[in-house]
């Protein structure tokens, strides 16, 4: 009996953890001023996503190519920059210049689809914060997902799996 009481009260002190982290993952990322987001949204929209993207991430580069048929399912993506340096030297420049262009949403979406990127002037920008908050929130890799509070995982969703998971989370 005594076994059976601790392992409910350390169920229930789990699960208030698990409450407190997904609580401050969903205030962090919503924090994040919408101006400093890259913003493809869905006209339907069902779903709101934050991922957490590096632009020379073959994963990330794949899911934007699908970001057309994950619109029209009605999935709205937020784009946060976290710029894997160390896998792709360079990177964390790139996602400046394109988050410091004159248009945001048209500069990433040239570079993933043409690897095109644009000669934007220096700024003041929110990669590297970006960034850290990643490291705050457990990003450990890319495309990482998050749906309202929680991390769905790192790495590439087809679209119609991501609605079926997105959807079996409400």
């Amino acid at each position: 009996m005594k076994k059976l009481l601790l392992l409910l009260i350390l169920s229930i002190i789990i699960i208030y953890i698990f409450n407190i982290f997904n609580l401050r993952t969903a205030y962090i990322l919503n924090s994040i001023d919408e101006n400093d987001k890259i913003v493809f949204k869905a006209k339907n929209e069902q779903y709101i996503v934050h991922v957490f993207t590096d632009v020379d991430c073959p994963g990330c580069v794949e899911l934007h190519s699908n970001m057309p048929r994950m619109n029209a399912l009605g999935i709205t993506v937020k784009y946060l920059a976290y710029p894997m340096q160390l896998i792709h030297p360079g990177v964390q420049r790139k996602m400046e210049k394109i988050w410091c262009a004159k248009n945001k949403f048209i500069a990433m979406q040239n570079y993933k689809t043409n690897r095109y990127l644009p000669n934007s002037p220096n700024c003041v920008n929110p990669v590297a914060e970006q960034r850290a908050i990643g490291d705050k929130v457990g990003v450990v890799g890319t495309p990482e997902i998050f749906f309202e509070n929680v991390s769905i995982g790192a790495g590439y969703w087809p679209p119609k799996e991501l609605l079926e998971e997105l959807s079996n989370r409400i």
